[in-house]
């Protein structure tokens, strides 16, 4: 029998190490986000962001729409090769999310939860550009920066608490990686901070 255990976390540790098993995988993306170089230019922060979310959130797919500062959230990577534009006066829920500094919301949520009843079917619209189950929203302040929609998980399970816990927690990481699609990404932008750091 004891035999039989060590064999078996054996067998356990290497399948962890080449693929991710089990439903705690909170500590092993927040490395991920953290070791991401933004130094490596948008499409990599964008690859690597992506592979992460889809590895560990295990989401089918991912679309991560940007603010462009004239009221429309644009489509900057979309891995079911979508190119969408958001008015965001046209969605009251974006709105309403942002006067409650609500930065998650899962499908699930916003069909069932009460807080969301008024909101419903204009969130659900937004769901569904996206074809996603899960809304990530990056905010500063009362401001969309962007939003990060995650597609229907692999195996065809629901998003869980502990997936809302996780994207709450590492809702910082996101809002980085959002932050420099939006500003940093900008190839003027950055010369000019080069500039700034060289003086």
């Amino acid at each position: 029998s004891i035999a039989l255990l060590f064999r078996r976390e054996s067998i356990v540790r290497r399948l962890r190490k080449s693929g991710r098993i089990g439903s705690d995988y909170e500590a092993e993306l927040e490395a991920g986000l953290d070791a991401i170089d933004y130094t490596s230019g948008g499409d990599v922060v964008i690859q690597k962001t992506v592979s992460l979310l889809e590895k560990f959130v295990e989401c089918s797919s991912c679309e991560i729409l940007v603010s462009d500062d004239k009221g429309k959230l644009v489509t900057v990577f979309s891995s079911l090769g979508a190119k969408n534009e958001l008015v965001v006066n046209d969605y009251k829920s974006i709105d309403f999310l942002l006067g409650r500094s609500e930065s998650i919301v899962l499908k699930t949520q916003a069909i069932t939860n009460h807080v969301f009843a008024d909101f419903k079917a204009d969130l659900l619209k937004i769901f569904d550009i996206g074809h996603s189950d899960a809304m990530v929203l990056i905010r500063e302040g009362h401001r969309i920066v962007g939003i990060i929609l995650l597609g229907p998980k692999k195996r065809g399970a629901d998003y869980t608490e502990y997936d809302f816990s996780v994207l709450t927690n590492l809702y910082s990481n996101l809002f980085l990686v959002m932050y420099y699609l939006k500003n940093i990404a900008n190839e003027s932008v950055v010369l000019t901070v080069d500039r700034e750091i060289e003086f």
